[in-house]
């Protein structure tokens, strides 16, 4: 493989425009491509692992892991191929900076930090579901783009969470241990940013990656690493045995959900980076000292206050009431029942059915009919019925579209309903027994006519 590409040279179907930076695990290229006239990222392996076979099929898995999942945070992967016998690996080309140049500009804002937390946790969700643990999150694998959103890039480390072994002891440690060296005495990795259990060559589930993504968010939200001594050894003794270093900047809450991130033992961490976007969509509705489960307490009890509120207002109109009119009392007579009013005409209006069932219709007919015909029996009384009293009867006939259409519901059809027509008669018959029982209405109106 050519040690370095330099600007205007052809690799393939691809014109090299300039180097775009260098890392332990490959160099990578800004180029175009000729076919599709759009400017790519082309990582090839560094010189030293050019030859490399473990080496070029971690980027060959690098390019499958990623290829697989589709998601906007996660940097895109468009081909894998082989030129000159060197592997290389074409994928999206992000106009920006990493996270890592981005903190050390000075400390990110509180939202800012929550924002792009956020984003990072919605992305290990993804890949999480897709089966795929990163295994190298840092900072300098995470882009922002001009617009201030996230892409993680290098899954050169990533594996297949069916492939990683599941038993405990010295055989899953040598396992790991002979996919995570290139030579003796190397680890893959980052040791800022390894969980405890991949330290010791354990078996590894989601929860190591929420531990680096801990890291990473202890880092943006005080500028200082949780963990970092002034060596490689002193750092991993650190991530093992010590606990985080978190400066006073923090709030309570941002910090409580750190220090649950990169708990020594998986099973104190949050259980999925789903449960991690809940808790910093909580930290990014409520400000303030407050912790995580004091957010998630005062979001259960959050309906009480409304209702407080309400029945406060309705206590106090009740006592704004009585003591303007006084308290209402029991059976007593409105003045307009005992005013020497004479009245000589009376509509009865049509009863509705608010039931709700439509076969009730017919009792909202006949207690209609029942009552128009028990007061015509009073003298001097003029009844009119809900045929003559509906003034805009005529005129609705003659010109429907001025009045639009008629609300009247239709008389139902009482010919062979028997059993609707019995039940009709015994609650009329129940009616009549009840106005028989207040013969001083009856006999109040008939007095008025007099």
């Amino acid at each position: 493989m050519t040690p370095s590409l330099a600007a205007g040279t052809r690799f393939g179907v691809y014109e090299i425009l300039g180097p775009i930076g260098e890392g332990g695990m490959g160099v990578v290229y800004h180029a175009r491509d000729s076919r599709l006239e759009r400017r790519v990222a082309i990582k090839l392996l560094p010189p030293g692992m050019a030859a490399d076979p473990q080496a070029q099929q971690r980027l060959r898995f690098e390019a499958m892991a990623a290829a697989a999942l589709d998601h906007p945070y996660i940097c895109k992967i468009f081909e894998i191929g082989e030129h000159d016998g060197a592997v290389f690996l074409v994928m999206e080309f992000i106009v920006g900076e990493t996270l890592g140049a981005r903190m050390r500009k000075g400390l990110m804002p509180r939202a800012e930090t929550l924002q792009i937390a956020g984003e990072i946790a919605e992305a290990l969700q993804a890949a999480h579901a897709g089966g795929i643990l990163h295994r190298d999150l840092k900072p300098a694998n995470i882009m922002l783009t001009q617009q201030g959103h996230v892409k993680i890039m290098d899954f050169g480390l990533a594996k297949r969470m069916e492939d990683i072994p599941q038993s405990s002891g010295d055989d899953a440690t040598v396992a790991i241990a002979a996919a995570q060296l290139t030579m003796p005495g190397t680890i893959l990795g980052t040791p800022d940013y390894m969980s405890p259990e991949q330290v010791k060559g354990l078996p590894l589930n989601a929860r190591s990656d929420l531990f680096s993504f801990g890291v990473i968010l202890a880092e943006m939200a005080s500028g200082l690493h949780p963990f970092h001594k002034p060596s490689d050894v002193e750092t991993l003794t650190a991530v093992l045995r010590d606990p985080p270093t978190l400066s006073g900047q923090v709030d309570p809450g941002l910090a409580a959900l750190v220090q649950r991130l990169v708990a020594k033992s998986p099973d104190d961490r949050y259980g999925s980076a789903a449960e991690v976007r809940t808790q910093l969509n909580n930290l990014a509705v409520y400000s303030g000292p407050v912790t995580v489960d004091k957010i998630s307490a005062e979001r259960r009890i959050n309906w009480k206050y409304p209702a407080a509120v309400a029945l406060l207002a309705i206590f106090g109109l009740a006592i704004f009431l009585s003591m303007h009119f006084g308290w209402p009392r029991r059976a007593s007579v409105p003045a307009e029942a005992t005013a020497p009013q004479t009245i000589r005409s009376i509509a009865v209006l049509p009863l509705d059915n608010f039931s709700g069932d439509p076969s009730q219709d017919y009792f909202a007919e006949g207690m209609t009919d029942e009552l128009t015909s028990d007061l015509a029996t009073i003298s001097q009384l003029r009844v009119i019925s809900r045929d003559s009293g509906n003034r805009e009867g005529p005129e609705r006939r003659r010109n429907p579209r001025r009045f639009g259409p008629s609300r009247r519901r239709p008389r139902p059809n009482y010919r062979g309903a028997d059993r609707r027509k019995s039940r009709q008669k015994s609650v009329v018959q129940k009616f009549r027994a009840q106005l028989s029982r207040r013969p001083r209405i009856a006999g109040r109106i008939s007095q008025g006519h007099r």
